[in-house]
């Protein structure tokens, strides 16, 4: 685990140029989206490592981001922790290259940081069953596709983690809730329940 405070400063370095929001907006009027799917949220550093602790990343760990923007999630996770790699799907072109952008910058920093790839690919229809760590914030996400995201969340393998912001998995007998609480995130007090695939 490398020390906080200085993974946090060269997050903050490293994104002070980004506008997320702008972005994904500008994408969202050029292509004539209009759906809830696509609405842009980012993570605030510390409240992303604090909900992180609760999973105890290890260097054995797949990381995944479902619509990862920015890239934020996937970065810090690799600037805290050693994992075995992070991995987000994003289908916006400029949130996507510059999610792109920041991984290679990020590289300057620190030479060991684990793999960490961004994909122009629906979550929906991606493969991450070999993920240990989803992260998945899907505050509004139509109910249709968190039952679809469940789905798939039944695929990973046993002791996987799933980071669920607002939203409410079914409780089954194969995910069980291990902690729920607030986070903050940079738009405000959240919700999250962290599940176990069981």
């Amino acid at each position: 685990m490398r020390d906080i405070n200085l993974a946090k400063k060269v997050f903050e370095e490293i994104y002070k140029d980004y506008d997320g929001y702008q972005l994904s907006s500008t994408d969202k009027a050029n292509l004539g989206i209009t759906s809830s799917d696509f609405v842009y949220g980012e993570i605030s550093f510390d409240g992303f490592i604090n909900l992180l602790s609760k999973v105890n990343p290890n260097q054995e760990d797949i990381f995944y981001d479902l619509g990862s923007g920015l890239g934020k999630p996937c970065l810090a996770i690799s600037l805290v922790y050693k994992i075995k790699k992070a991995i987000g799907f994003e289908l916006l072109p400029s949130l996507l290259k510059a999610s792109q952008e920041v991984a290679s910058k990020a590289k300057n920093y620190f030479s060991d940081l684990n793999e960490i790839e961004f994909r122009k690919e629906d979550y929906l229809k991606a493969d991450f069953s070999d993920g240990t760590i989803i992260f998945a914030h899907i505050t509004c996400l139509p109910d249709e596709e968190v039952k679809i995201l469940e789905k798939k969340f039944l695929k990973l393998n046993k002791g996987a983690r799933i980071i669920v912001i607002t939203k409410r998995l079914e409780n089954s007998q194969d995910l069980k809730i291990i902690d729920e609480g607030e986070v903050r995130m940079n738009w405000g007090i959240a919700t999250y329940r962290i599940y176990q695939r069981i």
